[in-house]
């Protein structure tokens, strides 16, 4: 893991160098609301004559934050958070609850931009995901793949309108008295809209 940051910082800092004489450099922050879902369970396992026992994270609310560096018009760097109040819902043996289990994302991506007024972005990097329901989960943080895309739209000089998506990517397993699930492939998807203050340097 600290192998992988050092070559993670390494490579930012060697990018950004070559863009030490690029003028017109900007620097922006985002505050967003939107929403979080899920697109698959987080357990699926055949029960034989009992059926099937089923989990996954239901839809819910999200909120976070952007702070984004464009070294040049067409390359940047982006580090998010966000957060999803979300709860899991689980079916088996005829039965269904859900439990409470929130997700806290975080990442860094770098990011390919085009664009004059309104611009879009794609993002892609790696980041974490906590989950405040640890035993389900088999831990209470995983490394994840990070996808982005978004656009923004000027409203002034120094504030923008931002519409984006970030696609979190990860596997998640559960154990229970020594006896481990299949991993199951997360696509963790965060809607966002939100307003950007941003500042060239």
């Amino acid at each position: 893991m600290k192998s992988l940051r050092l070559i993670s910082i390494s490579l930012i800092l060697a990018i950004g160098s070559l863009f030490a004489q690029e003028t017109n450099r900007e620097i922006g922050i985002t505050l967003f609301g939107g929403g979080f879902s899920s697109s698959n369970n987080i357990i699926s396992e055949d029960l034989g004559l009992f059926g099937q026992a089923t989990a996954k994270h239901i839809t819910a609310t999200a909120f976070g934050a952007h702070v984004t560096n464009w070294m040049s018009p067409n390359f940047g760097v982006e580090s998010t958070v966000s957060f999803a109040p979300s709860a899991i819902e689980v079916s088996g043996f005829g039965e269904s609850t859900e439990i409470s289990a929130g997700l806290f994302f975080s990442s860094l991506k770098i990011l390919v931009g085009g664009g004059q007024e309104t611009r879009f972005n794609l993002g892609f990097g790696l980041g974490l995901v906590t989950s405040s329901y640890d035993e389900l989960l088999g831990g209470s943080t995983h490394m994840t793949g990070a996808l982005s895309a978004a656009v923004s739209i000027p409203m002034s000089k120094s504030v923008a309108l931002r519409l984006g998506i970030d696609n979190n990517i990860h596997s998640v397993w559960w154990e229970f008295d020594g006896i481990e699930s299949e991993a199951q492939l997360q696509n963790d998807l965060v809607f966002g809209l939100g307003l950007t203050v941003r500042n060239t340097y």
